[in-house]
């Protein structure tokens, strides 16, 4: 619901702060006082484009700035919008949108104090408010809204099969991506198997099995390198421990020497059998070293082809390790993924196939439901034109034709169904049927809205309406029945018109005079908000026109309190 309006340098008007309240709140006055102002501020708040031109002489800005509750039929969708674009919302439910104009021509848009784009506003009132009279911000003139409204008119009819549609339309949509997921570049599925295949191949072919094989190879090549260092270094060893030259005892046959001598002298001094015990020990410790040399010297063997054939191997080992992993624990851990990738690859046919079983299965329960659901719709629609029309002629126009135009296509395939769902009209015999964005009066559009908003009143989403022109070319009887459409439809709405009829205003209940005021060669237009006396001599004045007499206020009141009787009758459900 609008609760308030703050208009700054805007047009004629300087500075004016509205308050609206809930129910009919009727904005008249005289002709070019600037009743027409109003509702382009509005537009502009709502997300019309904007005009430089519309700033204040003089004035380098204009700022519009609107204040509204959220309304609990469309709560949750409002806040998914400012919660998604990181605006929060005050703890009493109330939003703030604001707009300046620049005399540069750049516009700022703002929620609630954050800045926004001019889309974000445009979205956000949408579920706010619908102004009809001149073609603006009207929800009913996009056909794509037709088919929400009459599947909330015959909601109780539809509510089961419309889940049915969508259940099976997420079901069919889901398989068809995956699907399209699994084909969409079979070349490249293909690339991506042979080069499984080949890496998995070049694996195999390594025959790696023990992880420290490179290991051990490099320590068996090392040794095969220096095989004839190894050699000549343990021939050396041998012979100075123990086999000696002729010209050079050996290590043993000298300690077996220093042995003797150490044995006679043991034989007249016992002090060194210690001694003589630890020469003996070394002694045999040496000849066993000799030995194991020796038999180490006799096993060294160097083969080229074996050294040929480990550095094959370890250029074989290498060259899989630049490819597939710093070890060959690293390379058998791939070559598992890969088999697993593999694996997966292979059962895709398969895994395709049982997809567009599916596919095929929620295809045909999808099409069943969604042509079941379109005959309920024409059912539905036979009844609701009906209805409109009757609504229509009621408004005062007579010759009224009223047709839902539905289209039944895969097309048209959606979560909602098969079908494309338009509001056509005629308004003149001999007319033919057109949509109703391409109703050209303002008046019949207002009222045209003013019929389906009567009857959608239950279901519609939006908390606000504001109509313009509704009483173009209307009177008498006509206008009595449109005032009463209003106050009716005030129940369920909060409601801002524009008017020029008695009939219209006086079903009030908050009543704005729109005055175009001159002072200090300024011109400005004030709204005042009327007290009862003042909506007396106002209705007398649109009664009247300039000269009101003592019959025209007399009149005036009788129709005030007519019309509190019609709208007390309205709330007793009369």
């Amino acid at each position: 619901m609008l609760l308030e309006l703050n208009i700054s340098n805007f047009a004629l008007i300087d500075s004016l702060k509205l308050e609206f309240y809930g129910g009919l709140n009727i904005l008249t006055g005289e002709t070019g006082a600037g009743k027409s102002i109003i509702i382009d501020a509005l537009s502009l708040i709502l997300g019309q484009r904007a005009n430089r031109e519309n700033i204040r002489f003089g004035k380098d800005k204009s700022i519009v700035e609107a204040l509204f509750q959220i309304p609990p039929r469309n709560k949750s969708k409002i806040e998914n919008l400012l919660n998604k674009n990181g605006i929060e919302i005050e703890n009493d439910s109330t939003i703030i949108l604001t707009r300046e104009i620049l005399s540069t021509g750049k516009s700022i848009c703002r929620i609630n104090g954050r800045l926004v784009t001019l889309n974000l506003i445009k979205k956000l009132s949408e579920m706010l408010i619908d102004i009809h009279g001149q073609h603006q911000h009207q929800s009913l003139l996009h056909w794509e809204t037709h088919i929400d409204l009459l599947d909330s008119y015959g909601q109780k009819k539809l509510m089961q099969e419309l889940r049915n549609v969508k259940l099976y339309y997420q079901q069919y949509k889901s398989c068809k991506k995956i699907l399209n997921d699994l084909i969409k570049d079979e070349k490249e599925f293909e690339r991506e198997k042979d080069l499984l295949k080949f890496e998995l191949n070049e694996i195999n072919e390594g025959n790696l099995n023990n992880i420290e094989e490179d290991k051990e190879l490099e320590q068996r090549r090392h040794l095969l390198i220096h095989s004839e260092k190894l050699f000549q270094n343990t021939k050396k060893a041998y012979e100075l421990l123990y086999s000696g030259k002729e010209i050079q005892k050996s290590i043993y046959d000298q300690l077996s020497e220093a042995l003797n001598c150490i044995e006679n002298i043991c034989s007249i001094d016992s002090s060194m059998k210690e001694i003589l015990k630890q020469l003996q020990t070394a002694s045999v410790q040496i000849e066993d070293a000799a030995f194991e040399i020796r038999e180490y010297g006799e096993n060294i063997e160097f083969h080229q082809e074996e050294l040929d054939q480990i550095e094959k191997r370890l250029n074989t080992i290498h060259q899989l390790k630049r490819k597939y992993g710093e070890n060959i624990e690293e390379i058998l851990k791939y070559k598992e993924l890969l088999q697993s990738k593999l694996l997966k690859l292979e059962n895709r046919k398969q895994e395709i196939e049982e997809l567009k079983k599916k596919i095929e299965i929620n295809w045909n329960l999808y099409k069943k439901s969604a042509l079941n659901l379109s005959n309920m719709r024409k059912e539905i629609a036979s009844l609701l034109e009906k209805k409109i029309e009757k609504e229509l002629k009621e408004l005062g126009m007579k010759k009224v034709q009223f047709k839902i135009d539905i289209q039944t296509s895969e097309k048209y395939l959606s979560e909602k169904g098969i079908d494309k769902i338009e509001f056509m009209l005629s308004t003149n015999p001999g007319q033919p049927l057109r949509s109703l964005a391409k109703i050209a009066s303002g008046g019949e559009l207002a009222r045209i809205m003013l019929a389906l908003k009567s009857i959608f009143a239950a279901v519609d989403q939006v908390d606000t309406l504001i109509f313009d022109e509704i009483d173009t070319g209307i009177s008498g009887k006509t206008a009595q029945i449109v005032a009463e459409k209003m106050a009716f439809l005030s129940k369920d709405y909060q409601i801002i018109c524009i008017t020029h009829l008695p009939q219209i205003a006086s079903m009030a209940d908050a009543h704005y005079f729109i005055q175009k005021e001159v002072s200090q060669d300024q011109t400005t237009t004030n709204v005042y908000n009327l007290d009862q006396n003042g909506r007396v001599k106002e209705l007398a004045r649109m009664l009247g026109g300039a000269s009101i007499t003592e019959l025209t206020l007399n009149h005036s009141q009788e129709m005030l309190e007519i019309a509190k009787k019609i709208k007390n009758q309205f709330l007793k459900g009369l």
